[in-house]
């Protein structure tokens, strides 16, 4: 040792020192970052798929796996705003540095259904396409839960080319009076809130139809008050014959027994 320096710190000059210093820093960071890079990226994997099922992205698919705070969304979307979401929504979580996309913007069918009630027959039928069978299902069980199972005509199918989002659900035909109207409105209503669908009403009232059965159901009960009557007056008359037959006879077995007495006088 010379100068209280070892030779060994000697041979290397300051500049190599300071590079030394740098990667050993690089490598004790690396060592705690790897150390905590699971736990912080489970933290923002739960954060960020919670998020974007608060914002209705939650089709989207989050990675974050040895990505550390980067993002990396897939998925299929309808359009490129619907693109859009859930990419702006990851970025706001705390945490996330990158957010990079492989969703595809794949242009879907739109959602058109029609719901049809016949007084006639007192069924809705339900037709269109949907993306799912959870979708059909969801539908199917609302309309059943409100009208009944036998009054449900179920022609709604599967499609994954259509999307799951947006659309219009029409609702026509024709009931007998303004109860009907409301109820079968009220329930189609609550069908296409479900959907996210919008509703178009054009069910009315069958007027023909519905002062035809008024006369009917009038004309029904004059015939029978008429029967009614009619049956009245049958047994009125057979209780005046029996009556008349009864004093008729009363009088002949008095006549009888008069006669009975004058005899024997």
């Amino acid at each position: 040792m010379a100068n209280g320096h070892s030779c060994c710190c000697s041979a290397l000059s300051k500049g190599w020192w300071w590079l030394l210093t740098l990667l050993g820093l690089s490598l004790l960071y690396f060592s705690m970052f790897s150390a905590k890079r699971g736990t912080i990226e489970e933290d923002l994997h739960t954060r960020t798929t919670q998020q974007l099922s608060v914002e209705g992205a939650d089709w989207s698919s989050v990675d974050i796996d040895y990505r550390g705070r980067d993002v990396l969304l897939t998925g299929t979307a309808s359009s490129e705003l619907e693109r859009d979401n859930p990419i702006k929504t990851a970025l706001g979580v705390a945490g996330v540095r990158i957010v990079e996309s492989n969703i595809d913007v794949v242009l879907l069918k739109e959602r058109l259904l029609t719901a049809n009630y016949s007084h006639e027959g007192g069924k809705l039928v339900v037709e269109g396409v949907l993306s799912s069978q959870d979708k059909v299902d969801e539908i199917f069980n609302m309309l059943v839960a409100r009208l009944g199972s036998d009054n449900i005509v179920n022609k709604l199918t599967v499609d994954e080319e259509y999307s799951n989002k947006g659309g219009t659900l029409t609702l026509s035909g024709s009931v007998l009076n303004e109860d009907a109207l409301s109820e079968v409105s009220s329930v189609v209503k609550s069908g296409s809130s479900v959907l996210g669908l919008d509703l178009t009403n054009n069910l009315e009232i069958d007027t023909a139809a519905a002062e035809a059965k008024k006369l009917a159901v009038e004309q029904a009960e004059a015939d029978k008050l008429a029967a009614d009557k009619a049956e009245a007056d049958k047994l009125a008359a057979e209780k005046e014959e029996a009556d008349k037959l009864a004093a008729e006879k009363e009088e002949a077995d008095k006549l009888a027994v008069e006669k009975e007495e004058a005899d024997k006088l």
